[in-house]
């Protein structure tokens, strides 16, 4: 059991540092597209040995109603997924060096991992206190706001590089270079726009609870540090995110009857600082990428041809919009729409 708890506190702490050090399943030479797994996930596949090892390998549900509800849908899916390729496959067969079952194998496999996800988090927050788990958050928050702040002191302060290797002797962060060169911090991992959603999704919702339930100023202090932070990031899709976050806890917490007056205060002033920040980070910060103006972002910047997010991205809907178009009951199944995209 204290081994099982171990490994739990592990592949908790590990969570924001998912990006770091992917290990690949070498599928490629089989498949088109390449699956992977990231490195959390094999502590993930040992907590699940220990836990069937701890129920004698019987396989308990757990008992949160919603948890089950959303492992029963990756499943049916999966399975929609499958039978779709299959019925596609007969017809169309290989088409250009790739069929329908390749294709929607890696996508399958990402379900089966959220649907063990799901599984793992629900089982083990029956079997672990509490206390245990805010202490780790705690922990984890105290760390990814050191990173951050340090980070930040390096790109403005250049100077500090030395010390910045030092602590990061191991190579667990991005390196100094990657930091100078690319004039944004990226927290624990090396996309920033990736990781800063990270900790707007689930760090400051955590720091959020603990400012509702205890009086410790604490949280609220470090609430407000995060969102500075992920406006260094220079990512406006990590603000908004944090802005939709916040304007989501609030709706959600006044539907319960729990919002009181602190958490409101808080929520408030914490969405007015994003927008504060997307409005006017460009008289903050002049001379960098920032620049950021609510016309450039809600209407140039999703319309650009010139913008290769926006274009995978719109790519993609287009492509999606054409498959439901065609095949509106049965779908294609999960990634095989993915060719369609590429002749975009």
């Amino acid at each position: 059991m204290k081994l099982q708890k171990f490994v739990f506190k592990l592949y908790l702490f590990m969570l924001p540092f998912m990006m770091l050090f992917p290990i690949f399943i070498p599928v490629r030479d089989f498949f088109s597209s390449a699956a992977s797994i990231q490195n959390n996930f094999f502590v993930l596949i040992i907590g699940l040995i220990l836990l069937f090892m701890t129920n004698k390998g019987v396989l308990l549900f757990p008992k949160n109603s919603l948890v089950v509800s959303g492992i029963k849908l990756c499943v049916i899916l999966n399975v929609i997924s499958f039978i779709t390729s299959v019925i596609l496959f007969i017809p169309f067969g290989e088409l250009n060096g790739e069929n329908t079952l390749k294709a929607s194998f890696p996508n399958i496999i990402y379900m089966f991992l959220t649907a063990t996800t799901f599984y793992y988090n629900a089982m083990m927050f029956q079997i672990v206190e509490k206390k245990t788990i805010i202490k780790i958050l705690n922990f984890l928050s105290v760390i990814l706001l050191f990173i951050g702040i340090l980070q930040l002191l390096l790109i403005k302060f250049p100077g500090i590089t030395k010390i910045y290797d030092i602590i990061n002797f191991a190579n667990i962060l991005v390196d100094s270079s990657f930091l100078h060169s690319m004039g944004r911090i990226c927290f624990s991992g090396s996309e920033p726009a990736s990781v800063g959603c990270i900790v707007t999704i689930f760090i400051l919702p955590y720091l959020l609870s603990q400012v509702l339930h205890t009086k410790i100023f604490t949280y609220k202090l470090c609430s407000l540090l995060f969102v500075v932070l992920c406006f260094f990031t220079y990512s406006s899709t990590v603000l908004y995110t944090g802005l939709i976050v916040n304007i989501i806890i609030f709706i959600f917490l006044y539907v319960k009857n729990n919002l009181n007056k602190k958490i409101s205060i808080l929520i408030i002033i914490l969405c007015l600082l994003s927008l504060f920040l997307l409005l006017c980070g460009k008289y903050i910060w002049n001379n960098t990428v920032v620049g950021y103006k609510m016309k450039e972002l809600l209407i140039q910047k999703t319309t650009s041809q010139e913008n290769l997010s926006t274009l995978v991205r719109y790519s993609a809907v287009k492509t999606d919009l054409q498959a439901f178009l065609y095949y509106p009951l049965t779908g294609v199944g999960n990634g095989n729409q993915g060719k369609g995209g590429d002749s975009e």
